[in-house]
């Protein structure tokens, strides 16, 4: 068992990884509830979610960071 912390990399695409989830809720309640500031940005809010997540996922298959 490892005792050490996680790198410095883990914690920067487990932060996209939450900015991704956060942001497509916010899109996904643009979309859903008659909110002025929201409701004309909620597609990009999910495309950016979806981005973000993307790009998490791609960092995590090419960096290697996950040992199977």
């Amino acid at each position: 068992m490892d005792k050490t912390g996680p790198k410095r990399s883990a914690w920067w695409i487990t932060l996209v990884i939450w900015a991704g989830v956060i942001v497509g809720l916010v899109g996904i309640l643009g979309f859903l509830l008659p909110i002025a500031a929201l409701s004309g940005a909620s597609f990009w809010l999910l495309a950016l979610g979806w981005l973000l997540l993307a790009v998490a996922a791609g960092a995590i298959y090419l960096g290697g960071l996950i040992k199977w």
